[in-house]
């Protein structure tokens, strides 16, 4: 696999679910709040840490952050 094809691996690896946890590289933990959307296409994530700080990340920057899925909220009967 050459850089371009790992870096496209990359950017597929983990859309982002709302209520899923992801823990990053230095092993700080992390859950998708709310994901915006411009022209029906995600462009901003909200994360919120165990420590209760918000960050918005743009979606661009977020298919290239080296994250791995903990556990993902399943939906339950009666909602969208």
């Amino acid at each position: 696999m050459n850089q371009q094809q790992v870096g496209e691996a990359r950017k597929q690896q983990h859309k982002p679910i709302v209520g899923s946890w992801y823990v990053n590289k230095t092993g700080k933990l992390m859950k998708v709040r709310m994901l915006l959307f411009s022209n029906d296409r995600i462009s901003t994530i909200m994360i919120e840490f165990l420590d209760g700080m918000r960050l918005n990340v743009d979606y661009n920057a977020w298919r290239y952050l080296d994250l791995d899925v903990i556990w993902h909220e399943e939906k339950r009967s009666g909602t969208r």
